[in-house]
């Protein structure tokens, strides 16, 4: 089974992506890291992360950019100064469509940017179609 790292703050988005996995039948584990800063222990597989049984790396991050410490764009650039994670396909899903915020994601290597819907069935629908796309239609990092 696949694995989703979304990496939000808000409790309601983070119901409505669980809900869409479950609604879009996607036989995803989805993990939750709260904040940046625990995505961080997570895709380090320090702290409480470092059972990768339990943990395995994402096949796939999920990142809002505006939360408490760490920053989503901050983790964007925390992963591709990473050897062993800088081809972990990133995507930015945020409330936020200022070119500064678009731009500043796709400067740092984001694979993509979604922007987050108001109604939550638009949201449900923009996450189901995003981690289909990535986990099931896109050709991911081969090893060398």
């Amino acid at each position: 089974m696949k694995t989703v790292l979304l990496v939000e703050d808000n409790e309601d988005d983070v119901f409505f992506m669980e809900t869409a996995v479950q609604e879009h039948r996607m036989r995803v584990n989805l993990r939750i890291a709260r904040t940046g800063d625990e995505a961080v222990d997570y895709l380090s597989g320090r702290g409480n992360y470092t059972n990768r049984e339990a943990f395995p790396l994402p096949n796939v991050v999920i990142t809002d950019i505006k939360m408490p410490g760490k920053t989503g764009h901050e983790l964007l650039q925390w992963v591709r100064s990473h050897e062993t994670l800088h081809r972990l396909p990133v995507l930015m899903l945020s409330s936020s469509n200022q070119a500064v915020d678009v731009n500043l994601a796709y400067d740092y290597g984001a694979n993509s940017y979604l922007h987050k819907p108001m109604a939550h069935q638009e949201l449900q629908e923009t996450v189901g179609m995003a981690i289909n796309y990535w986990l099931k239609a896109n050709v991911p990092p081969q090893p060398e």
